[in-house]
C-alpha cells in the first residue's frame, strides 16, 4: 500500500512539471476586469504594448498583450513555467501568449547574426503564425478606460508559444564562435494587410558543435555579451569595459551560475556584460 501511494505521489509530481496547455476562462465574453482578473490567476505576468497597424489615420492605436514565460517540452506539445532570472539559458524557452485584437494575427521569425568577427552576416529563419488564447473586440458600451475591451476566448489548436529560438535548429551548421539570435514578432492586420513588426528576445548562442549549445538572454540591465580570448581575466575584461579592474566582482555577479572560480575563465566562454550603474 505505502508503495502504491509512493507512486501516485510520483505520478503526480511529473504531471504537475509537464502540464498540457489548458483552455483558459469560461465560455462567455470576460469584461476587461474579468480578463485581467484571469491573467493575475494564471500568471500572465508580463506585457507588451504594440503598435497596431491601421489606415493611415495620422494616430497610432495603440493595444497591451499579455504573456508569461515558459519552458516548451521536446515535443513541443506541453509546458512549464519558468520564470527568468539573470543566469536564466535554456534552448526550450519561449512566451506564451494570452491575446491578441480582433481582426490582426500575430507571427514570428528569427534573424541570426555572426557576432564573431564583425561581419555582420545575417540569415532569416521562418517561424510560424500563433492563435492566443484570447481576441479582445471593442466593447459595446465604454463605461470607462478601463473597460474599453470584451475579451472571447478563441480555442487554440496548438499551444499559442513564440519559442525565444528556432526548434530543432542546425546549429552546427555556422562556421562562427558566437551566433547572435533575435526573435522578431509581426502583427497584420486582417482588414488592410499592413503589418508592425518588433524585436521580442535577444539571445546569444556560442559553443556550437556540442549537442545543445550554450544560450544568454540579454536582460535591460546588461550591456552586452563578451566571448572571452586567450589571456583574458575578469580584472582586464573590467578594465575594458569600465576603465577599472576593480569593477571584475559585477561580471562575476551577473555570471555566477557559469563562472565556479574567479580565477578561471577560458578562451571561447561567453560572459555578459551587465551595465555599471546596475549595481550601483
Amino acid at each position: 500500500m505505502r508503495k502504491k501511494k509512493r507512486l501516485i505521489l510520483i505520478l503526480a509530481a511529473v504531471l504537475m512539471a509537464e502540464v498540457t496547455f489548458p483552455a483558459y476562462g469560461e465560455t462567455r465574453p470576460l469584461t476587461q476586469p474579468e480578463f485581467m482578473a484571469a491573467c493575475k490567476q494564471e500568471r500572465f505576468d508580463y506585457s507588451r504594448v504594440i503598435t497596431l497597424p491601421e489606415e493611415g489615420t495620422g494616430e497610432q492605436k495603440k493595444y497591451e498583450t499579455h504573456y508569461k514565460n515558459v519552458i516548451v517540452s521536446n515535443s513541443g506539445t506541453t509546458y512549464r513555467e519558468s520564470p527568468y532570472g539573470p543566469g536564466y539559458r535554456s534552448m526550450k524557452s519561449g512566451k506564451l501568449y494570452m491575446d491578441m485584437p480582433e481582426g490582426y494575427e500575430l507571427s514570428y521569425e528569427y534573424k541570426i547574426r555572426d557576432e564573431s568577427n564583425g561581419a555582420g552576416t545575417e540569415i532569416t529563419v521562418p517561424g510560424d503564425t500563433i492563435l492566443t488564447f484570447y481576441r479582445a473586440a471593442a466593447a459595446a458600451e465604454v463605461k470607462s478606460p478601463g473597460e474599453q475591451y470584451t475579451y472571447i476566448k478563441n480555442d487554440p489548436a496548438e499551444i499559442p508559444v513564440v519559442p525565444d529560438l528556432p526548434q530543432d535548429y542546425n546549429w552546427r551548421s555556422h562556421d562562427e564562435e558566437t551566433l547572435m539570435v533575435s526573435s522578431v514578432l509581426t502583427v497584420h492586420s486582417l482588414a488592410n494587410g499592413k503589418t508592425e513588426s518588433w524585436e521580442s528576445q535577444i539571445t546569444f548562442v556560442t559553443n556550437l558543435d556540442k549537442k545543445e549549445p550554450d544560450c544568454y538572454y540579454l536582460i535591460p540591465t546588461d550591456l552586452e555579451a563578451y566571448t572571452v580570448k586567450a589571456g583574458d581575466s575578469l580584472w582586464k575584461i573590467a578594465k575594458q569595459y569600465y576603465g577599472s579592474p576593480k569593477n571584475w566582482q559585477y561580471i562575476l555577479h551577473r555570471n555566477g551560475d557559469t563562472i565556479k572560480d574567479a580565477d578561471r575563465i577560458y578562451p571561447g566562454q561567453l560572459l555578459v556584460i551587465p551595465n555599471e550603474d546596475a549595481w550601483q
